[in-house]
């Protein structure tokens, strides 16, 4: 297995231990399969057609806040403590395969860089904030 593979299958088993630690209520907490999560997902990549406005000059919370926060709580990326390399894949992971496009290239190293630093291997998760 690449380690490419590995790393995606890591970050899948954690998001569904995450989602099977929080699920919602209702009909989008309904396992996949029945329709209740694709018509979930379909609704969120298109809330995510719109780039959200975001002042020039932002500063790397305001973008991560901006751009990542809507569909991924900060418990999640505490709780992750992922690599630059394993962000960097992340960031061009929502590029590629889910659109994000509107994300500038000096944007989306900054956000990297952001997770990097605050969120990654060495530093010890300070629990929801």
């Amino acid at each position: 297995m690449k380690v490419q593979e590995i790393r995606r299958n890591l970050l899948v088993a954690v998001l569904l231990m995450v989602w099977a630690c929080n699920p919602t209520e209702g009909p989008a907490s309904a396992p996949p399969g029945d329709g209740q999560a694709s018509a979930e997902e379909g609704k969120i990549l298109t809330e995510l057609k719109d780039p959200p406005e975001v002042p020039t000059g932002a500063s790397p919370e305001v973008l991560y806040k901006s751009y990542c926060s809507p569909c991924h709580d900060l418990a999640l990326v505490q709780a992750q403590r992922l690599d630059r390399a394993t962000w960097q894949w992340v960031m061009d992971d929502m590029i590629n395969d889910y659109g994000l496009t509107w994300i500038t290239k000096e944007e989306q190293k900054i956000i990297v860089d952001y997770l990097a630093k605050n969120f990654g291997q060495e530093k010890k998760w300070q629990g929801p904030r």
